[in-house]
This record gives C-alpha cells, structure tokens and sequence, in this order.
C-alpha cells in the first residue's frame, strides 16, 4: 500500500477506504483476479476492486473529489491513460471524456505522485511528478486539470526533474 483515499457513496451511505499501490488481490465478491486499487468496506469487512478493466502499474496517489477518483501512478489504463486516470466511483466506470494522456521526456517514463485540489480555486487539480506534456502542452512535472474545461494548463514553466508532493500556503497561485 502506498496510497489511501475515503469516498461515502451517497446513495447507499456506505464509506468505503480505497487503497492504491504495488498489489494484486482477489475481491471477497468474485474470483477475479484485480490489481494496484482496492476498496474496502469496514462495515461488512469486504474487499472489492473497481469494475471493468484494471490499472497496469503502480498507484502511488488518489484524490477523492464528489464520486470522481483520480488515480496517479506508473501505470497505464483504459483508454489512452499513461500515469494519470479517472473513475466515476458511482457509475462504477472508468471516466467518459477525453483527457489528454501524461508523457515523459526521453529516456523517462510518466510518473504521477502527487494530485491535490486547491482550496483557492475548487475546478482544478494539480498533477504533479516526472513527466514533459500534458498532451501536446509542455508541461514539465507540474501541470493543472481544469475540471470544468476538461483540459490541461501550464503552470509557469513547469519544474525540471521530479516532484513527489505538492502543499499549499494559502494564497493563490
């Protein structure tokens, strides 16, 4: 385990922790075989795995925004997603949309260490670790999602090399 996350489903009151990382388990409900996120449910003890297709990688950070949980890691998933995904925990299905993938400089692979949710400014998320572009946008290990645009924005001129986690001091950026 390298990452936890807590999300209450709304409609079924249930909180449930979901836990990222480097694992591989078999959910309490199936005999199938799911990997890198799990969710538990402490009220009933159970384990389960997200539905539909898996994470291929490590997870090393979650962000729980409403019912969206956006996954950061090495890994890739469906869709085009390189480091960096979504899922509708509700819908109980990978994000719809078209969010341009992560990639890395040369000789570097995309890592996503860090997502966080500025309180100064509720429609973004900020991305941050080792990678060059956010789609076709130079976006040197730090970049910023825009939720309600639904497309990357530079920040300054990124950061060259890694960055493994991002804090806040209370003013806006």
């Amino acid at each position: 385990m390298l990452t936890g996350a807590f999300w209450t489903n709304a409609s079924s009151s249930a909180a449930l922790v979901i836990l990222g990382g480097n694992f591989t388990f078999v959910p309490t409900d199936t005999s199938d075989l799911r990997q890198a996120i799990a969710l538990y449910n402490p009220k009933d003890n159970s384990l389960i795995g997200l539905k539909g297709s898996q994470v291929n990688g490590t997870v090393h950070s979650l962000l729980v925004d409403s019912n969206k949980l956006y996954i950061g890691g090495e890994f890739s998933a469906e869709g085009s997603a390189n480091g960096f995904a979504v899922y509708d925990l509700a819908a109980e299905a990978w994000a719809s949309g078209a969010i341009q993938p992560l990639s890395a400089g040369a000789n570097s692979q995309v890592v996503v260490r860090s997502i966080s949710k500025p309180a100064s400014n509720p429609n973004t998320v900020i991305v941050a670790g080792t990678f060059a572009q956010a789609g076709s946008l130079p976006c040197p290990s730090i970049c910023e999602y825009d939720l309600s645009g639904q497309r990357w924005e530079r920040l300054g001129e990124g950061i060259q090399g890694e960055i493994s986690t991002i804090n806040y001091a209370g003013v806006r950026y």
